[in-house]
């Protein structure tokens, strides 16, 4: 995905897996970005570790607004987002529902 944003970060990934490892933080600004440049760290990272990241970062303006991030799309992953996700799912994305 950094790679898409702009050319010259994927560069920046490459030239310092080898001076610091594999993993790298890259602050921009308000934005932390983490870059992996190495397909083994990315498959632990993802498949391993995938709770750990699967947390979104609510800014407070979308908090206030939903509530207190008690939306689905706010959500912190847990057992409420799985409850509000089964609920959208079968009330909202029913086939009865679709089809109407």
């Amino acid at each position: 995905m950094v790679q898409l944003a702009h050319p010259g970060l994927a560069t920046l990934g490459l030239g310092s897996a080898l001076a610091y490892g594999p993993i790298l933080k890259l602050t921009l600004g308000r934005k932390v970005w983490i870059i992996i440049s190495s397909p083994s760290t990315a498959r632990e990272v993802l498949k391993d570790h995938d709770l750990t990241f699967a947390n979104r970062n609510v800014p407070v303006a979308a908090r206030e607004i939903t509530y207190g991030g008690s939306e689905i799309v706010t959500a912190s992953y847990g057992p409420k987002w799985r409850m509000l996700r089964k609920i959208c799912v079968l009330k909202m994305l029913s086939r009865t529902t679709l089809d109407s």
